[in-house]
């Protein structure tokens, strides 16, 4: 997400959460929303995974097997429609204190099933049989969207927490907006790290922590449902066969595998870290765990 995208969301993430009501992101929402079968409903794809991790890759493999993503879908693949709605129960969920469940019928539910039938009716055509969004912030609210959306599938991208920590910094893990605040503070008091530290930690400390905090998360998450329900995408595998991973997204679909709108991939988005950078250990101590269970060694 850019930083113009962000600045406009920071806009609507009033103070202190003043503003916070449910707030419908689309016009059109306070107006009765499209029938859409249950079947079709119930049953988006949630394309995920860390903010600047390469996520936009496997959403463009996922629109090309035939999933409409949404009518707002920025550079980066984004699903902008979703944006306000997903900060929100983040912010809340992240809120010590909070019951965010206890809202879900009687608030927040109707208006996220309100956003997700008027997205599906931006087609401009017929309901399309397979819908859904990509966010990297959705990572942080997928039980909750479980409760609403009973047979989601979800893929989640994951990459290595060295190279993924030693990029640029992302809205989750900045103390410039209230998403990145409450995320941060629950990753360093789940971590056990003082909480004073994240206004002056390096930036590649807090991503690491947030890496962790989140993938974590996620991954337990995604591990737990049915089979056929959750796919882990490394995006190493992505970017040395994105042919191969574009078959295994298919047949997690349950579609053909498409011919075209597989993207094409950089070079340079596979360059190799300095791993006798200092900093590199740092980020192994606090990530390597959860690391190795998704594959990863030290490098």
């Amino acid at each position: 997400m850019r930083d113009s995208e962000i600045s406009e969301i920071q806009d609507w993430l009033a103070p202190e959460m003043r503003c916070f009501d449910y707030a419908p992101v689309d016009p059109d929402v306070t107006t009765t929303p499209p029938a859409i079968p249950d079947g079709i409903l119930r049953a988006p794809v949630i394309v995920t995974g860390r903010g600047g991790s390469g996520t936009r890759l496997l959403a463009d493999i996922v629109s090309a097997c035939g999933v409409f993503l949404g009518g707002d879908v920025n550079r980066s693949s984004d699903s902008m429609e979703w944006v306000d709605l997903t900060y929100e129960l983040a912010i809340k969920k992240l809120t010590p204190g909070f019951d965010l469940e206890a809202e879900r019928e009687g608030r927040w539910q109707p208006m996220v099933e309100a956003q997700a039938r008027y997205s599906l009716g931006k087609t401009g055509g017929e309901t399309p049989r397979l819908w859904g969004w990509k966010l990297p912030e959705t990572m942080i609210i997928l039980p909750e969207l479980l409760t609403i959306f009973g047979q989601a599938k979800f893929l989640h991208l994951v990459r290595h927490p060295v190279t993924s920590s030693l990029r640029r910094d992302h809205v989750t893990s900045r103390t410039d907006n209230l998403v990145g605040e409450k995320l941060l503070d629950a990753a360093y008091g789940e971590l056990g790290r003082d909480r004073a530290l994240i206004y002056s930690d390096k930036d590649y400390l807090r991503n690491a922590i947030a890496w962790r905090f989140q993938v974590a998360s996620a991954v337990a998450f995604g591990r737990a449902l049915p089979k056929g329900r959750y796919c882990e995408i490394r995006y190493e595998d992505l970017c040395d066969d994105p042919g191969a991973v574009a078959e295994r997204v298919a047949a997690f679909i349950g579609v053909e595998t498409p011919s075209t709108g597989i993207p094409s991939i950089d070079a340079t988005r596979m360059a190799e870290p300095d791993w006798n950078d200092p900093r590199v250990e740092e980020i192994w101590n606090i990530c390597g765990n959860i690391a190795r269970d998704i594959g990863y060694q030290r490098g």
